[in-house]
């Protein structure tokens, strides 16, 4: 749905920018979060902090925010990429609000379990309550 420029291998700029500002390698997975080694990652350990980005195909978000949302710590964050349409969010020419699934899957969660505290652009932030 989204057009991304060709040729970077998003590891490799990840580790170069890490070592360009001198900061401690992160830890990686590679994998598609409905990979069983992925969900075995997810589910591994409580999270402070998980940012949904990739298919916005509705019901792999919704499956990506049961999923990671279970494994948020107390007053864990969870932050929605692609997630602002049908909101006041108006983007500029060069960008847009969001995509359908991340969206609608935003619109659903449920208030009684996560606080929307932040939007930033297209990204919603949510907070485990």
């Amino acid at each position: 749905m989204s057009a991304y420029i060709g040729g970077i291998d998003y590891y490799d700029d990840v580790i170069a920018n890490f070592n360009h500002f001198s900061l401690p390698l992160p830890s990686l997975h590679k994998g598609l979060s409905t990979d069983p080694d992925m969900v075995k990652v997810i589910k591994s350990k409580k999270w402070d902090l998980i940012y949904i980005d990739g298919s916005h195909d509705y019901d792999i978000v919704k499956s990506d925010f049961l999923l990671c949302g279970s494994m948020l710590s107390e007053n864990g964050l969870v932050i929605l990429d692609d997630s602002a349409m049908n909101t006041d969010f108006i983007p500029p020419v060069y960008a847009s609000s969001g995509h359908p699934g991340p969206s609608e899957l935003a619109a659903e969660i449920d208030g009684t379990k996560f606080k929307e505290i932040l939007s930033v652009g297209h990204n919603r932030v949510f907070q485990k309550i």
